[in-house]
């Protein structure tokens, strides 16, 4: 499953990423299909060090606050990053 596809599934089943305790956390109000997760669980590695890059110049060069920051960055990864694993 390409990144794009993922990513609009996240986006219609309304869910929402985080890190925890250097874990992937997807917060989402029903069933994903076994065909995305699969492939987020073969790239949550990838998709950790994205988010918590994202976090971090949302934070640093944004000016945002760690919370807000993390929030963005969730967001930045479902409708920004559309070019990865095409």
């Amino acid at each position: 499953m390409k990144f794009e596809s993922m990513t609009a599934t996240l986006l219609d089943a309304g869910a929402v990423l985080t890190v925890r305790d250097g874990k992937l956390v997807i917060h989402v109000d029903s069933a994903l299909p076994d065909e995305l997760l699969s492939a987020l669980r073969r790239d949550r590695s990838e998709i950790i060090e994205r988010w918590l890059e994202r976090a971090a110049i949302r934070e640093f060069d944004g000016g945002y606050q760690r919370s807000e920051a993390e929030s963005l960055a969730s967001k930045d990864l479902l409708c920004l990053d559309s070019d990865w694993r095409s």
